[in-house]
């Protein structure tokens, strides 16, 4: 009897799976582009084509329109990757993966990517303004399709899509630009700092990015000119992490590359000035700090399990690195003062590349902050 009950139910254990399977597949099928979508704010017709290699080819009227078509096609092409990557930047991870991703909550809070990427949002001029702007609205207007709404990931789990401010940019491109960082050692073996490391690992592992260090770029000379050959790494990404694109403005193509998504940054590219690769890599570094010269300040912030559970986090910073308060040593012959281990990081400070990323067409020689660029 017993061994007829284990039959019966490894039948219908086999059968609920390929009932899955069959319909997950035909779900999948069953996706459709839309042909037409409401844009707001869009000042002319605009048009989007997928080409059978995966490109992405957007034609507008001008700049403004060409940033928020882009926005429409990140949003319908790679909406799981946006939202997974702006629930990491905003320490949320933890709400749809459950307790497991709390580290990674706690790493990029007390990196401060989502306070540090709203307080910078407030300070931008007009005109970056109203590209993010531009962006987002894009962004959200794909967000509103039924396509994206059926994406898997999005209907199984299930997740909303939330509406994208234009600071999220900003916050994403900060994650970006952590993890464009070799993985953090830990070196020092303080259990402060161990801690942190695996957090970041944990992250990583989430969203399956890294080694950005081994991305490469290299040049060609023939008969014909100079080429320029590039090779960029993101880690283990089922979905690509760059869109390949095309922008068209006014049947002109002023930018071609490959596009970093929630964002108009793109790494390698061609413009009608000139073709350039900016390595997709950040330092950071681990190292001793003298306490008493500079002001320790404490800021709070909350992550939140997934039962709901909020936990409440101290975040020091020290003239803009964040310190590891457990390894402080006193004063002794060699150092004058008390003293802990530091991390110091460009994105410790109110800072952003969206600029340099957004000049690159027009120039080569931009200044980078998050990014060595």
């Amino acid at each position: 009897m017993a061994r007829a009950i284990a039959v019966l139910l490894l039948v219908l254990s086999i059968l609920l799976a390929g009932g899955l399977l069959v319909w997950h597949l035909s779900f999948r099928a069953g996706r459709t582009l839309p042909e037409t979508a409401h844009l707001p704010a869009l000042s002319a017709e605009a048009r989007i084509q997928w080409t059978e290699d995966g490109v992405v080819v957007i034609q507008a009227r001008d700049t403004l329109d060409a940033l928020r078509t882009l926005g429409m096609a990140q949003g319908l092409a790679r909406t799981w990757q946006l939202v997974l990557l702006r629930q990491a930047a905003l320490s949320r991870l933890g709400t749809w993966f459950g307790d497991a991703d709390l580290p990674a909550d706690s790493l990029t809070m007390r990196l401060g990517l989502a306070d540090e990427a709203r307080a910078f949002a407030a300070r931008l001029p007009e005109a970056e303004r109203r590209r993010l702007e531009a962006l987002a609205s894009g962004i959200n207007a794909a967000f509103a399709t039924e396509y994206a709404r059926m994406t898997p990931q999005v209907l199984l789990l299930p997740v909303p899509l939330d509406r994208w401010e234009p600071w999220h940019t900003l916050a994403v491109e900060r994650l970006l630009a952590w993890l464009a960082a070799p993985p953090l050692e830990a070196t020092p073996p303080a259990p402060e700092i161990r801690a942190l490391a695996r957090a970041d690992e944990r992250l990583r592992q989430r969203l399956q990015l890294n080694g950005f260090e081994h991305s490469t770029a290299w040049t060609v000379q023939d008969a014909t000119g100079t080429h320029l050959f590039y090779r960029l790494v993101y880690g283990a990404s089922a979905t690509p992490l760059y869109l390949d694109v095309v922008l068209q403005i006014n049947g002109a193509t002023v930018l071609s590359g490959a596009c970093l998504p929630g964002t108009y940054a793109v790494p390698a590219g061609r413009s009608q000035r000139h073709d350039w690769v900016v390595l997709p890599t950040a330092t950071r570094r681990l190292h001793r700090r003298a306490l008493g010269q500079e002001p320790l300040q404490i800021r709070h912030g909350r992550i939140v399990g997934g039962d709901g559970t909020e936990r409440l986090l101290d975040i020091p910073r020290l003239g803009g690195t964040l310190p590891f308060l457990s390894t402080r040593t006193p004063p002794s012959d060699a150092t004058a003062a008390d003293s802990v281990w530091v991390l110091s990081w460009s994105g410790f400070s109110s800072s952003s590349d969206v600029r340099s990323w957004w000049r690159l067409a027009e120039t080569p020689s931009v200044p980078f902050t998050l990014f060595d660029g």
